[in-house]
């Protein structure tokens, strides 16, 4: 069923598992519940689709469009979203532990209570995104663009923030144990009572910085 149209089409709790549905158009399509696993989707056209409490682990989703796409609660565990558009999509309490979403662009989406523990976003545009209470422990985070975003309550542990472009006033609260900070300017901030346990912050700018009660071992 490569490059079918399928737009508006309504199959919620539908089983597509393994199936081949690249280049197809998706958009608006309702698919809710529905079980995706290792499917082709790359190239798809899915803006505005319905994909809540759908499953698609271990999908090929590379280079498809999902902006504005309702994704809350969607399993998408170990998937390669590679170079796919995410923006302003509902990915509320999502499972995207281990996906790829290196070169993204995801602005102004929703992933708060999504877990993205070990996953990839490389490069990625996150910006003004809500990622409050996000799991993010293990991610590769470098050079992605972190700008305006909500990170309340993010755990970041073991993250490798390298070049990452981020508000660094808004990582206060979170788990910054065992995180790759190198280079990050923090200075004149007041980080006290931070948890930076094994964190490397190899020439980090930390003057000024007050430390009082900072879990730094």
């Amino acid at each position: 069923v490569k490059d079918a149209n399928l737009s508006a089409v309504r199959m919620a709790g539908c089983v597509l598992a393994g199936a081949d549905l690249s280049n197809s158009d998706l958009s608006k399509a309702y698919l809710s519940q529905s079980d995706l696993s290792k499917s082709v989707l790359s190239g798809c056209l899915l803006k505005g689709a319905v994909l809540s409490d759908a499953d698609l682990s271990g999908c090929e989703v590379k280079g498809a469009n999902l902006s504005v796409a309702r994704m809350a609660g969607c399993v998408l565990e170990g998937a390669d979203l590679s170079q796919s558009t995410l923006s302003s999509c509902d990915l509320k309490g999502a499972n995207l532990s281990r996906a790829d979403l290196s070169g993204c662009v995801v602005e102004g989406a929703d992933l708060s209570g999504a877990n993205l523990s070990e996953c990839v976003l490389a490069n990625a545009n996150v910006s003004r995104s809500n990622l409050s209470e996000c799991v993010l422990r293990g991610a590769n985070l470098t050079g992605c663009n972190l700008s305006a975003c909500v990170l309340r309550g993010v755990k970041l542990s073991g993250a490798d923030m390298t070049g990452c472009v981020v508000d660094v006033s808004k990582l206060a609260g979170c788990d910054l144990s065992g995180c790759v900070l190198k280079q990050f300017d923090f200075k004149g901030l007041d980080m006290s009572g931070w948890v930076l346990s094994g964190a490397n912050l190899e020439k980090a700018n930390l003057s000024g910085c007050n430390l009082s009660n900072a879990v730094l071992t």
